[in-house]
């Protein structure tokens, strides 16, 4: 992504496609779980589709717009295993909102199917 100033090779992103898809598969996820990402276009983006692509995970592409109840709701329904997400874009805080929705100790049933967030870079800043 040039806005980023991001220039890999096919080998660099090869590399970078393959750690990712470790850290997933180590998360204990398996083909056919479903995986998120919240962010805008961004190269985590890409790294992100093709490590699921990889492992044979589904990645459901959330909207970086929705607000917390909107999140959750997205989700829920789709029945997200785990999610990538950028920190921050614009005025969403994606890691406060996941904090809300995924508290560690909590008693009711929200995102209850979602076990693990990965947070990258703040992204548009």
């Amino acid at each position: 992504m040039p806005w980023q100033d991001v220039r890999w090779t096919w080998a660099e992103l090869r590399d970078r496609v393959d750690a990712l898809a470790t850290g997933l598969d180590q998360l204990g996820l398996v083909a056919g779980d479903r995986v998120a990402i919240c962010a805008p276009n961004c190269a985590e983006w890409v790294l992100t589709q093709l490590s699921t692509a990889r492992l044979g995970l589904i990645l459901v592409s959330i909207n970086p717009a929705y607000r917390a109840h909107e999140l959750g709701h997205a989700l829920t329904l789709a029945g997200v295993r785990a999610i990538v997400t950028a920190r921050r874009f614009k005025s969403s805080d994606y890691v406060g909102m996941l904090a809300e929705l995924m508290p560690a100790t909590a008693t009711g049933d929200r995102c209850a199917a979602v076990r693990s967030a990965i947070a990258g870079p703040s992204v548009g800043d």
